[in-house]
């Protein structure tokens, strides 16, 4: 199990095109650059016992590969998160939950994947730069440039962010790299994570 930290920031829509010419990241960017269209489904049971007990559960499509990712509580504070998770490998987009019943909680692990369904689906068109930070540590950090959206139903949610993730070094270099953003572009950190908000809208998406 690892654990991720990143830093997410949401930006206004307009300013996503000038990030990838951004003087920072062309000055620190490792020579790594890649776009990818991501379509994650997030599952549950009916009565959305996951959620319940902290956990979320996906499936998301990039290019040619299928992960499954289990992701458990986290704490956040102005934006910050440390989040444990795990991933595998599928041979096609369906739920395995025996791969993750290990990790499950009790209240969780007398659930099977039968037990589970779709509750909402996000669709992001994503940048990933990787930079070597200059830091005292050797630091490298990859900024994911994320636009899209969340859908549940009839209900969706644009989704306008960046997220900074720490890949080894030091975590200041997130906050270091917040700031120089900050100086040319309008950024508000975010506590609510993309499953967050898309169990938000599942639970509109519910009511009659």
């Amino acid at each position: 199990m690892n654990a991720e930290i990143e830093l997410k920031l949401r930006i206004r829509p307009q300013d996503i095109g000038r990030l990838e010419t951004y003087d920072i990241f062309r000055k620190y960017n490792n020579g790594t650059l890649e776009r990818h269209l991501l379509i994650s489904t997030y599952f549950d049971t009916r009565t959305l016992d996951f959620i319940r007990n902290k956990v979320a559960l996906r499936v998301r499509q990039k290019d040619q590969q299928i992960i499954q990712t289990l992701k458990f509580d986290s704490r956040s504070e102005q934006g910050l998160s440390r989040r444990p998770e795990v991933d595998w490998l599928l041979s096609a987009p369906v739920v395995d939950l025996t791969l993750a019943h290990k990790y499950l909680p009790t209240a969780l692990q007398s659930f099977d994947s039968t037990d589970l369904k779709p509750v909402f689906e996000t669709r992001i068109q994503r940048t990933s730069i990787q930079l070597n930070w200059p830091a005292s540590t050797p630091t490298t950090i990859e900024v994911a440039i994320d636009q899209g959206e969340i859908c549940a139903g009839p209900h969706k949610e644009a989704v306008s962010e960046i997220e900074l993730e720490l890949i080894s070094g030091d975590e200041d270099s997130l906050h270091q790299l917040h700031r120089e953003l900050q100086q040319d572009f309008e950024l508000e950190p975010s506590d609510i994570s993309k499953a967050a908000l898309g169990y938000q809208l599942a639970k509109l998406a519910d009511k009659p």
